[in-house]
């Protein structure tokens, strides 16, 4: 196994001084029976709680896309799904429970998503939802 290490941090600004930071890595390449297979792992680093939160990845180039593990790393209350539409993945993650826990302030794992082909993860259309049920506007920078 080759490892190859690429980063893609994700820098959301948002307002009400609440900020998030969204971190995508491909941590590994190998070969596979059908080629190369690189592992992209999805982190989100907060600096405040949060209730939910949705975003797209861009998977332009990938010949084959596994969401198996997209989510798995979240707390086991939360509704989640990963779902493919042509080059993007759409990631949902929210807890409706009003009495339920919401994500801490801190660094959470998401999941992971592996895919096959020569693509360039790109993130968009990243929204957060408070403690109290708002969605945090915000915008990103991919530094790389």
């Amino acid at each position: 196994m080759k490892n190859v290490y690429f980063g893609f941090a994700m820098l959301i600004s948002c307002s009400m001084a609440f900020a998030e930071s969204l971190v995508v890595a491909t941590v590994a390449e190998s070969a596979g029976e059908k080629g190369q297979v690189s592992s992209m792992s999805l982190d989100i680093s907060s600096s405040a709680s949060f209730k939910g939160f949705q975003f797209d990845v861009d998977m332009t180039g990938a010949t084959s896309v596994d969401l198996s593990s997209c989510t798995a790393s979240l707390p086991k209350n939360m509704m989640v799904a990963c779902k493919q539409s042509g080059n993007r993945v759409r990631v949902i993650a929210a807890d409706f429970d009003a009495v339920g826990t919401e994500v801490k302030a801190g660094r959470v794992s998401v999941g992971v998503i592996k895919y096959q082909g020569k693509a360039s993860p790109a993130i968009s259309n990243i929204e957060f939802v408070d403690k109290n049920g708002e969605v945090v506007p915000s915008s990103s920078t991919v530094a790389k």
